[in-house]
């Protein structure tokens, strides 16, 4: 069945970007692995769409004007079935539907799956701004100036190209959509939960756009690297300076990004914050050595599926983890008592809940410890 569809995924849904209307249509060309099944979707459902419109208002027409009527000639009997037209216009139809279906289901489980490997960040959305936190603890370190179009400035976020991006997003304030027209994708941020995003950056066209920086930039080794910009907006009113929040996603070569990453600041990654603030906060009540304390462990309990004081089962994800820190008493491990952790609102911001979950993911946290040599 799978190799089927990707057979007719792959017959139908072919480089759409070299079709007739295409660029009328979108303006530019898809800049995301998956975006080009969007295209493909799209634009089949387009051409269908006015073959039939053609066919439909032809006959129409035609018929209009054959059995038009006329003086003194009776009208003729219109027959009441015909078996074999009707099997035709309910065959063919049916069959381009299936097509349509396959394309475009085939296209949006590519978007949902992340691909392994590549990056992983975290991006914070606030009223009127999108902020982006690499792995080591980095945020941007560039922006585009206001000007007549732009009332403040514009955050710029370096990604690496021809690679897989995964982001958990949240909202500090209320909800915002993270839409980046070239990758054909939209999703909601939301207060109070993580949702999460990923795409796949394309390749680098030749004739790109090269960075310029002056000579005595720190960035000036970079001077010369090709670059493409893709604008990311908001796509849910999110107040008055809805409009004015956007960002850029800036793709440029494996190698200069790795070089960016490393020489863009000297930050504690998170995971380090995370331990610090499980020190001073946390160690009392979790252990991460698998000791039982008035908390469970966090010794591997990231990605476990543990059973509830009502019975339910939860997986130890992301959300759970923000719900348990701020509101401790919603969901209880079985064999904990209920009020022994207070909540941390307002004690703890959203990038600090961000660093524990980066130590609950870290090796320190979830490779079991080593054997200590016997005495």
């Amino acid at each position: 069945m799978a190799n089927s569809m990707n057979i007719i995924s792959s017959t139908l849904g072919f480089d759409a970007s070299t079709w007739p209307l295409h660029d009328m249509v979108f303006g530019d060309r898809a800049n995301a692995t998956y975006a080009h099944s969007s295209d493909a979707a799209f634009m089949f459902i387009l051409y269908v769409s006015i073959i039939s419109f053609i066919l439909v208002m032809g006959a129409t027409a035609y018929f209009v004007v054959k059995y038009r009527r006329v003086p003194g000639k009776p009208a003729e009997l219109s027959p009441h079935h015909n078996s074999r037209l009707e099997v035709t216009w309910t065959v063919i139809p049916t069959i381009v539907f299936v097509a349509m279906f396959i394309v475009g289901f085939k296209g949006y489980t590519d978007m949902l799956v992340p691909k392994q490997g590549g990056i992983e960040a975290d991006l914070i959305a606030a009223k009127w701004s999108w902020t982006v936190k690499y792995s080591n603890g980095m945020s941007n370190t560039a922006v585009m100036p206001s000007n007549k179009f732009l009332a403040q400035p514009v955050p710029v976020y370096y990604m690496p190209a021809e690679t897989p991006v995964r982001l958990k997003m949240i909202s500090k304030d209320v909800m915002h959509s993270f839409w980046v027209p070239d990758f054909r994708l939209k999703i909601d941020v939301l207060p109070n939960r993580y949702t999460k995003f990923w795409f796949e950056t394309g390749s680098i066209p030749e004739k790109a756009d090269t960075l310029q920086f002056d000579a005595g930039s720190p960035w000036s080794a970079m001077n010369g690297t090709p670059y493409v910009d893709h604008w990311v907006f908001c796509a849910e009113y999110c107040g008055d300076l809805h409009s004015e929040m956007g960002a850029i996603i800036r793709v440029i070569p494996k190698d200069k990004f790795q070089w960016w990453l490393a020489n863009a600041g000297s930050a504690d990654p998170p995971d380090i914050r995370g331990e610090r603030l499980w020190q001073n906060n946390c160690i009392s009540c979790h252990s991460i050595d698998g000791s039982l304390k008035t908390g469970p462990s966090w010794k591997n309990i990231w990605g476990a599926t543990h059973t509830m004081t009502d019975g339910s089962k939860v997986v130890i994800d992301e959300n759970y983890i923000r719900e348990a820190i701020l509101n401790p008493n919603a969901k209880i491990v079985a064999g904990f008592a209920a009020g022994q952790m207070p909540s941390f609102a307002g004690v703890l911001n959203e990038q600090q809940i961000a660093d524990l979950i980066a130590f609950m993911k870290s090796p320190k946290v979830t490779e079991p410890a080593a054997e200590k040599p016997a005495q």
